[in-house]
């Protein structure tokens, strides 16, 4: 109140309380003055504490910000200095034309219209405040984008992002602090949920995960320390309890970083073993053939030309292919000799292959790299690689390398992010996460507990191609699959139609009844 309005009102008090003094009621006007003045006051202070409750219920932090937005005259004040309003000169309604008709009033036919965006709702969230918005006419998320800087700086906030959850209707999210500072610990390894990789938790403090279902490839980048390798052994090890997966390890380091995984692997690749390139190379020409034979059975082994179609199972599981460190094979510039450079040329075609066609046939190749490049991860082969996890990278190259399109004016950025902070895409969407924490003994509890799923996936197909060449068996005799009489039947056919065909073949072609490499597993 100013003091020219104080005086104001004091000189009318004084003036009547003189009148009623003269009157012989000064008494009777006094009191009621007081009162009155009383009962101003303490509504007046109620008014206060109310605002003052409603502007600290989102913290200290956003005090200003929220008195800002919960004003309607002060945030359209604030829509109009940002330049956040639509002009517009639109024409006269039919109706305001004829009333000025009648009334003889000479009514231009355009009027002029400011719409000004309106705040609808208001919700705390982890990172500070959410803030939805009713745009303009003609605005759109770009837009209110460009104003992000102008908006912080105004309502004195550190960082301002703008989603579009309903076409229209902008979500400001007022930022004042980073909800994935803290680190999120689990006692236990998360259970997958169907064939969900769990990411971890989001900026809302909500566990987000990202399907593998019917994927050919995952690629997973971040420099060292960055929690790349603790994501991995977590996400693996939640598909632990599914009979339906068996993994091959290979881990580039040379190391032991995947060996609390390796007791579920049906081969595990690590040490001095893994620095042999025509060893890897052997592991991976195995899954192949199993892709290839997968694809050439697919109809007879399953039913459907797509493995994800008739739902993998025991016996024909997903297959995931983890190549740690990916760079000491796909990065041509790692190899010295002319041995070592043809052997590097073989694994990177057959994984370049495995992504290329290995999703039907349920086969799931994951790219871990501490040296995101467009060497160590080709190009090609991130291209088709639907599910790409970043985490903290120092330069934009190295992000591109992982997430591919990526821009550094986007909010949601790996670079810089703290340890264990990634970067992903879900339905469409780039979001941060922070990835579990969970114990090495709660990991290697876990895995010792699903030691017994683990079979190898060529004996598997053996099994099932020795099924299909019994059930095909020109006697017609049939008997149930798992029957001892079937496992007798079986051994007794199979090595019979080997011989046949090893007698009648020409020289140098293989069987066509049960696959060479699957015969010479399972000791036929």
């Amino acid at each position: 109140m100013g003091a020219r309005r104080i005086v104001v009102i004091t000189g009318f008090v004084g003036f009547a309380w003189l009148i009623a003094a003269l009157t012989g009621f000064g008494n009777v006007l006094v009191w009621s003055v007081c009162a009155v003045a009383v009962l101003g006051a303490a509504i007046l202070a109620a008014m206060r504490f109310r605002r003052h409750r409603r502007f600290s219920m989102f913290g200290s932090e956003l005090y200003y910000a929220s008195s800002i937005v919960l004003q309607r005259d002060k945030w359209a004040d604030l829509m109009e200095i940002l330049d956040l309003c639509v002009d517009a000169d639109l024409r006269r309604t039919r109706s305001a034309r004829a009333r000025g008709v009648m009334t003889g009033v000479a009514w231009n036919d355009r009027r002029s219209v400011r719409y000004i965006p309106t705040v609808v709702g208001v919700s705390k969230a982890p990172y500070g405040l959410v803030v939805t918005v009713d745009g303009a006419p003609g605005q759109s998320r770009d837009g209110w984008k460009r104003h992000c800087g102008q908006l912080s700086s105004a309502l004195r906030v550190r960082e301002v992002a703008v989603a579009e959850p309903i076409p229209g209707t902008f979500e400001l999210q007022l930022r004042v602090r980073d909800p994935l500072d803290t680190p999120h610990a689990l006692s236990s390894v998360p259970r997958s949920c169907g064939w969900e990789l769990p990411l971890g938790i989001d900026e809302q403090g909500h566990s987000i995960a990202e399907s593998c279902r019917n994927l050919s490839g995952v690629v997973v980048g971040g420099s060292p320390g960055s929690g790349t390798s603790n994501w991995l052994t977590v996400a693996l090890a939640s598909l632990a309890q599914r009979d339906d997966v068996q993994w091959l390890l290979v881990d580039g380091k040379q190391g032991y970083e995947l060996e609390g995984l390796a007791r579920r692997a049906y081969r595990y690749i690590g040490g001095d073993a893994a620095g042999d390139l025509e060893t890897v190379r052997d592991a991976l020409q195995d899954v192949q053939t199993l892709m290839h034979e997968r694809l050439r059975k697919a109809r007879e082994l399953y039913g459907h030309a797509n493995l994800w179609s008739a739902g993998p199972s025991r016996r024909h599981p997903v297959v995931v292919v983890v190549i740690d460190e990916c760079q000491w094979y796909l990065d041509t510039r790692s190899f010295t000799s002319n041995e070592s450079k043809a052997v590097g040329a073989e694994i990177d075609a057959i994984v370049r292959d495995l992504v290329r066609r290995g999703r039907s046939a349920g086969i799931l190749v994951i790219l871990s790299t501490q040296r995101p490049t467009a060497h160590s991860i080709p190009t090609s082969t991130r291209d088709n690689c639907a599910l790409r996890v970043c985490f903290s990278v120092r330069t934009r190259e190295s992000a591109v390398a992982v997430l591919g399109e990526f821009s550094t004016d986007s909010a949601v950025s790996p670079i810089g992010a703290p340890a264990d902070v990634g970067v992903s895409s879900l339905e469409g969407f780039e979001v941060r996460f922070r990835s579990p924490l969970v114990s090495d003994d709660a990991v290697l509890e876990h895995i010792r507990s699903t030691a017994g799923l683990t079979a190898d996936p060529l004996d598997l197909l053996g099994s099932a191609s020795m099924d299909l060449a019994v059930r095909a068996d020109p006697t017609g005799v049939y008997q149930p699959y798992g029957s001892a009489e079937f496992g007798r039947k079986a051994e007794a056919g199979a090595q019979e139609r080997e011989d046949r065909n090893y007698s009648n073949r020409p020289a140098g072609k293989p069987s066509e009844g049960v696959h060479p490499s699957c015969v010479r597993r399972l000791g036929k």
